[in-house]
């Protein structure tokens, strides 16, 4: 779960949602310098890297202390690791290398020294899933290069679904302000009105982006009811992404 936070009330954004709108701008990316989109195998990777999180979220796990469900950066570990661990088993039976490809992602974010075990596990079905890839015709030798695309696209769904207009910059992270992945291609981004301005632009046109959200209003303690969360409607904002003019 993303979890906006507007003062008065918040807006939650689904994981597999927010990894849909990557989605989008994957189908609409352009290599700087070739003009090539992404190839079919990672545009699939990059819309659906996060819908191991369908579950989850549709009954999220709420933090006690704040009334709030666990975003994705503070859900608990342990739940964290299966759910990871559970996505790359789905992946693999739709398309091994988009699975390569997760498990290299999720397992960046998981601290080896913590939990050795789910790195070896991961470590053998990546070369499980390299042989497969390898077996009907497939190379791995792009690896490194998609893996950093599937993370600077997912890192533009997340400026675009953790910083809108009236949220509060304090609760922003630091890895988006800048972003590390962003700085090393010379890339920025900045809120114009409700528009997201990248520059340079990297995608063959300006798009337009729905994003679904419920919102959930605070009581006068700032707490929300734990009912609220699931009987809250789906809504949905539709933001512009242009470059700077």
């Amino acid at each position: 779960m993303i979890v906006q936070d507007f003062g008065v009330y918040v807006r939650l954004v689904t994981q597999h949602d927010h990894g849909l709108i990557s989605g989008v701008f994957a189908a609409a990316w352009r290599d700087p310098e070739s003009g090539r989109p992404l190839s079919p195998e990672l545009a699939l990777a990059v819309a659906l890297h996060d819908v191991g999180w369908v579950e989850a979220d549709r009954r999220p796990l709420v933090n006690e202390e704040s009334s709030l469900p666990y975003d994705f950066l503070a859900y608990p570990d342990q739940a964290k690791v299966r759910l990871y661990e559970a996505a790359v088993l789905r992946m693999a039976a739709e398309d091994p290398y988009a699975a390569l490809l997760h498990s290299l992602h999720f397992t960046s974010f998981v601290p080896e020294r913590q939990h050795p075990g789910y790195h070896a596990r991961q470590s053998a079905t990546r070369a499980a899933l390299e042989r497969r890839v390898i077996d009907r015709g497939g190379r791995v030798d792009d690896l490194p290069r998609d893996l950093e695309l599937l993370r600077l696209l997912d890192v533009f769904s997340l400026v675009l679904c953790m910083t809108a207009p009236g949220t509060d910059p304090a609760s922003w992270p630091a890895w988006l302000t800048p972003s590390p992945l962003m700085h090393r291609r010379s890339m920025s981004w900045r809120w114009s009105g409700d528009e997201l301005l990248l520059d340079p632009l990297p995608f063959e046109r300006e798009l337009e982006v729905v994003v679904p959200f419920r919102q959930v209003a605070r009581d006068a303690r700032g707490r929300v009811a734990p009912g609220a969360l699931y009987a809250a409607a789906e809504q949905h904002v539709v933001v512009r992404v242009r470059g700077p003019r």
